[in-house]
């Protein structure tokens, strides 16, 4: 623009004949040069223009697609090795044999407190008993506190075995949470971060370890049961084979017709 300027005021100090086409000539020069330097300016800064425009694209597509992602869920059974690895967070697995132990007991005792009710009892109105009352009474009481106290050992090691799996696995979670980068928690609501360290984790403290507990005195008992049966009668197993395996198989075509 200011060789324009310039060529305009030279064209009005000098009024020749030829001076229009002088300034048409220089106009058409300063044109050229004009478009050449504009030329030259956009070969210099289109690269990084262009990525940086490229990137300003990226960013308004980032934004338009969904950035909280839904949440992933399984369906079916939950495999052995979540089982195995819940009960490995409590001091290594360590107090299982000890509940399974104290429960066993109890089984035990309470089918000799049974045995013994049956057995020093007389059995028709005819039979005289077979121990005094005082002996009766006393050795009744001494299973049945036996049994009372294996059972209270069994419900300790249980809340001391969930107390402990709850807390390790409540801070390795805090831990995660604390340690995660900010785009976790751009991608992950609030609400679903509080359900985990709310609800889950009142699952976890109260409902799975007294759910394992009850599931092992269950599986004692049964045990138990077949095989006082199976002594008196041996027949029963002809019975109780079947129907294991009748439930068994229940179980797993219930299981694959959900889902």
């Amino acid at each position: 623009m200011d060789f324009s300027n310039q060529s305009l005021e030279e064209t009005d100090k000098d009024p020749s004949p030829d001076g229009s086409a002088l300034v048409t000539k220089k106009c058409d020069s300063v044109e050229k040069s004009i478009d050449s330097l504009a030329k030259e300016v956009q070969e210099g800064v289109s690269a990084p223009d262009q990525k940086a425009i490229k990137e300003k694209k990226k960013a308004k597509r980032l934004r338009k697609k969904q950035l909280v992602q839904e949440e992933e869920r399984e369906r079916g059974k939950v495999s052995m090795k979540v089982y195995l690895s819940y009960m490995a967070a409590a001091y290594k697995g360590l107090l299982i044999p000890l509940i399974i132990l104290a429960q066993t007991l109890f089984q035990v005792l309470q089918i000799a407190s049974n045995w013994w009710m049956a057995w020093a009892n007389p059995q028709t109105p005819g039979d005289s008993p077979r121990t005094t009352s005082v002996v009766l009474i006393g050795v009744y009481m001494a299973l049945a506190f036996g049994s009372s106290w294996f059972i209270f050992i069994r419900a300790v090691l249980v809340a001391t075995f969930g107390l402990e799996a709850a807390q390790k696995l409540f801070l390795k979670m805090l831990r995660t949470i604390f340690r995660a980068p900010m785009s976790f928690f751009d991608s992950t609501p609030a609400g679903r971060i509080l359900n985990r360290v709310s609800i889950d984790q009142s699952v976890v403290d109260l409902d799975i370890p007294f759910r394992l507990g009850g599931f092992a005195s269950t599986t004692i008992q049964l045990i138990g049961i077949v095989g006082v049966m199976t002594t008196v009668t041996w027949q029963v197993l002809l019975l109780v084979i079947p129907m294991a395996i009748a439930c068994l198989w229940m179980q797993v075509t219930d299981r694959t017709d959900h889902f």
